[in-house]
């Protein structure tokens, strides 16, 4: 097991067994007790190798249903209720065991209920493993917006079990590369260069991590340099309300915000022009483009709730160069690239 201690909780890395959970888990138990929350298909794959693993615990298990559609309102009031009715206390210890969904709903039930109780990450995709899980944001979709009511809330620890990227299909494998690729693009060209080359799977996971740590620990809570991190979200976000969460994947829906910025960076004069077909070409490599998402206006409306807008207008995140990001304010009328 290797261990990141660079932030204010550890980021646990493990390539082979479970071996190590049950004693990192036992320091934060009360009664040794965790409540488990995880979604269905998780669950349904990998609940035998966890239980085994904590075979000496009492083990409390909470089940959501799969997808951004949990991570609402109702959700996290279902999510809370069951907690509540099974016995939780302000002592226990939660325990996201999933993607990116229940790391965020989770993270958001432990930063709130009886004004925050411990919780645990187990992240389960590429996805929830160098992007979601890593960082201390938690939120849930209101409004048709992503992620609009949210905290900040460090977990105890981090668990990146990195066989069970090894279940995962090819389409959601490739879309938690979506984010391994923007974390290239924005910081360190040499991810982008060991995921063409096909480097083993640890490589990358790990090198994403750490690149995404160097924009926490400048900015934890998002107020400068972390707004970088939203490279190709803005549009992104929009097309999954827009489509409310249902067909298109995050990282597809952020590969097509990529593009989108790079172009209409390219018209006002930020981008290099010679970007535009690398990208598309390492884009296509994971098949995050075959989504069509129709004209760009047709998003728009929806801009006006994301997370960056301000009176001036919305602070968009542009690419100048590879590892050269910059923010800019945009205002409506100057967001077509028609």
């Amino acid at each position: 097991m290797k261990t990141i201690n660079e932030l204010s909780y550890p980021i646990h890395i493990e390539d082979s067994k479970l071996n190590n959970l049950p004693k990192l888990l036992k320091k934060y138990t009360y009664k040794n007790r965790v409540y488990v929350v995880s979604d269905l298909n998780v669950w349904n794959i990998h609940s035998k190798n966890l239980l085994d693993s904590l075979r000496n615990f009492d083990v409390v298990v909470t089940l959501i249903e799969a997808g951004e559609k949990s991570k609402g309102l109702d959700g996290f009031n279902e999510l809370t209720k069951s907690l509540i009715e099974k016995g939780i206390l302000r002592e226990d210890l939660l325990v996201a065991f999933g993607g990116g969904v229940v790391g965020d709903l989770v993270g958001f039930v432990a930063a709130t209920l009886y004004r925050g109780i411990k919780y645990v990450n187990i992240p389960t995709t590429v996805l929830s493993q160098i992007d979601s899980s890593i960082g201390s944001k938690v939120g849930i979709n209101f409004h048709e917006g992503k992620n609009i009511l949210g905290s900040f809330k460090d977990p105890k620890f981090v668990y990146v079990f990195l066989p069970y990227l090894e279940t995962l299909s090819r389409r959601e494998f490739n879309n938690g590369m979506a984010e391994v690729i923007k974390i290239g693009l924005i910081s360190d060209k040499t991810l982008l260069e060991d995921i063409l080359l096909e480097l083993d799977t640890k490589v990358f996971v790990e090198k994403a991590i750490k690149n995404k740590i160097k924009f926490i620990l400048e900015d934890k809570f998002e107020n400068n340099k972390r707004k970088l991190l939203n490279f190709g979200h803005t549009l992104g976000h929009a097309i999954e309300s827009m489509n409310k969460y249902e067909n298109i994947k995050h990282g597809e829906a952020i590969s097509h915000g990529i593009i989108y910025a790079i172009k209409l960076g390219i018209k006002e004069k930020i981008s290099d022009v010679k970007m535009l077909n690398y990208v598309y070409d390492i884009l296509n490599r994971f098949e995050l483009l075959n989504f069509k998402i129709g004209e760009y206006k047709e998003y728009f409306k929806y801009f006006k709730r994301d997370k960056k807008q301000i009176k001036e207008g919305i602070q968009f995140i542009f690419l100048k160069s590879i590892e050269n990001p910059k923010v800019k304010v945009m205002r409506g009328k100057d967001l077509n690239v028609d």
